[in-house]
């Protein structure tokens, strides 16, 4: 495993803390994490989606229907996120998912197959803060789109899916940012909301290997995680006893 570079060192001065957190049922403890995610979420997909198709309009469902979502918080404020829902490959319900139109069916048919477990990914964001296009900006060399972007690998591992599904903008390079995650392309350049995106898969037996070269930072951020999971619903259950006659 890699040493600690110095890069590495800086951003553990910042106090980064990698925070799972549940689409809908969000328990108190975990509230002011969900509306930092959520208010960040609004904020830069609004303005993304205005640039794409011309409508700033944003429901709050597509944030709540996830599953989790997995954010990097930078002390209180989260600045960078990924948002996960389950698809159980052998459920026809999950495969005619609307997030999984730009994906060819035959593509789809040959994983159900072998493959019973998968995750899709979506609404990467970051705070438009921490980004790296400004070699200046002292947030941007926390390098918090990378860190985001290998704990999708451990994911994959320690959940024990099959396959995470994916599709990454080209033309903000995020199909580079993730190449060293195992993340493989398997269709490039498919136009999705007018910009070519590539759509790419994770499997363990490219995952695996990849960890190994994750710096030590990122195993200590994953290693040192928050876990908050959704509130079940406690359904009343019906009487046994008989009615009397």
């Amino acid at each position: 495993m890699n040493a600690m570079s110095a890069a590495d060192n800086v951003v553990e001065l910042h106090g980064l803390k990698v925070v799972l957190l549940p689409g809908a049922g969000v328990p108190a403890e975990a509230r002011t994490y969900y509306e930092s995610a959520y208010g960040v979420w609004k904020t830069v997909w609004k303005k993304t989606l205005f640039e794409l198709d011309g409508s700033d309009r944003l429901y709050s469902d597509h944030f709540t229907r996830q599953d989790f979502h997995l954010t990097v918080f930078h002390g209180s404020r989260c600045v960078t996120a990924i948002s996960f829902r389950r698809v159980d490959l052998q459920s026809s319900a999950d495969l005619e998912d609307s997030w999984l139109k730009i994906w060819p069916q035959e593509i789809l048919s040959s994983y159900k197959e072998t493959l019973k477990k998968g995750m899709m990914t979506s609404w990467f964001y970051v705070d438009p803060e921490y980004r790296r296009a400004d070699a200046d900006n002292r947030l941007a060399r926390l390098q918090v789109s990378q860190r985001v972007t290998e704990m999708i690998s451990f994911l994959l591992i320690d959940l024990n899916a099959d396959i995470i599904f994916g599709g990454v903008r080209n033309n903000r390079s995020v199909n580079k940012l993730i190449e060293p995650t195992g993340c493989k392309v398997v269709m490039p350049d498919v136009e999705n909301h007018g910009v070519k995106v590539d759509l790419v898969t994770w499997l363990p037996v490219n995952v695996k290997p990849a960890v190994e070269h994750f710096s030590k930072l990122t195993h200590n951020l994953w290693a040192d995680r928050l876990v908050f999971e959704s509130q079940p619903v406690n359904f009343s259950k019906p009487s046994l006893k008989k009615r009397a006659s």
